[in-house]
């Protein structure tokens, strides 16, 4: 019994580790950049993005339970209806988070920069271009609270692992040999988010804890 829980909460712990790994990738290749006005705005933009996605982030904490206690009465059907319910909220809300921060960015930035700062011109970018993995990035978490219902915490941890591996080896090409600079970093982001929510896609679809049907199904009241 003492292994198998070790064996659920060590990846776990792990997992826990890597997912800030994605903001302090970025923070590194921007300060490489030699510039403090960039690492300023990044940062300022970051902040505004994290707060608002873990505001909404709520889906995890409810999915996990409801997951596993249909997974351990055996019923599938039960796993894969409230897996679904939960991808769909994420979806929706992904997409009003993603919608207000463009929309509103320049208010968000408010909370943490002046309107004359001169770190803006990096903020406002980086802002807009992350606030794209505000679908897939939601879409994650629930494919991770999944995993931890059926008490799998190592598929989890490769999705982090190589979607982080991802990141950082994009963020370089994107903002130096690229050129995009700040915008670079941010772009890098959201196609190893984008690369994440595809990866749980697939792999709860093989699971048959997710249907392509299903996600386009408003959830039962």
């Amino acid at each position: 019994l003492d292994r198998r829980i070790a064996g659920i909460a060590l990846p776990s712990a792990v997992n826990l580790l890597i997912i800030p790994m994605v903001s302090a990738v970025d923070t590194y290749w921007v300060g490489q950049m030699g510039d403090a006005l960039a690492l300023a705005g990044q940062g300022a933009a970051n902040q505004v993005f994290s707060s608002i996605f873990w505001v909404i982030a709520f889906l995890p904490s409810v999915t996990t339970p409801l997951v596993a206690k249909a997974a351990a009465s055996g019923d599938t059907g039960e796993a894969r209806r409230r897996v679904c319910e939960a991808a769909f909220l994420a979806i929706v809300m992904g997409f009003i988070g993603a919608s207000l921060l463009v929309s509103c960015s320049h208010h968000a930035l408010s909370l943490v920069l002046a309107p004359d700062a001169p770190a803006r011109a990096y903020a406002q970018p980086y802002l807009l271009i992350r606030a794209l993995s505000f679908v897939p990035a939601l879409f994650t978490t629930v494919g991770f609270a999944t995993f931890r219902g059926v008490m799998d915490t190592v598929t989890p941890l490769r999705v982090a692992f190589c979607t982080n591996l991802l990141n950082i080896l994009l963020d370089p090409v994107l903002m130096f040999w690229g050129g995009l600079g700040v915008a670079g970093a941010a772009a890098a982001t959201v196609m190893a988010e984008v690369a994440a929510g595809v990866a749980y896609l697939v792999l709860l679809s093989r699971r048959k804890l997710i249907t392509r049907a299903s996600l386009l199904s408003v959830p039962s009241m």
